[in-house]
């Protein structure tokens, strides 16, 4: 259950950066060349990330859970080696949901050619998880 955990947490991840990138790419073409078929696209791209990101977060979790629970000793090492990479990671999730909602919520309201702080954050920040 632990390696499965693990293999799907892998999975979604990519999928999250993958739909992420490509949803500001592809919201940005479209914008350029005033087509509302890839606009669409980009709004399905950012609803798979979105749905990832909440199976990925569930398998994070079941993963930190196993891992706190069956192996305390070696959670406690490796926070202690690894503890810089893991803050960072939580930053970056914790500054990620936010910049999520964000960005969702300026869709139709800001010109997506003079992209702001909502953009680079919600691209930056899902890099870091």
């Amino acid at each position: 259950m632990l390696g499965f955990a693990l293999e799907m947490n892998l999975v979604f991840v990519n999928v999250i950066i993958g739909a992420t990138v490509l949803t500001v790419i592809t919201r940005y073409i479209a914008y350029l060349h005033n087509d509302t078929g890839l606009e669409v696209a980009a709004r399905d791209m950012f609803r798979l990330m979105v749905v990832t990101e909440l199976f990925g977060g569930v398998w994070g979790t079941i993963l930190t859970v196993f891992m706190a629970g069956l192996f305390p000793s070696m959670t406690v090492i490796f926070m202690r080696v690894y503890f810089y990479p893991v803050a960072i990671a939580l930053v970056g999730i914790s500054v990620s949901i936010p910049s999520i909602a964000i960005y969702w919520h300026l869709w139709g309201r800001v010109n997506p050619k003079a992209p702001g702080t909502h953009t680079y954050s919600y691209t930056v920040t899902l890099a870091y998880q």
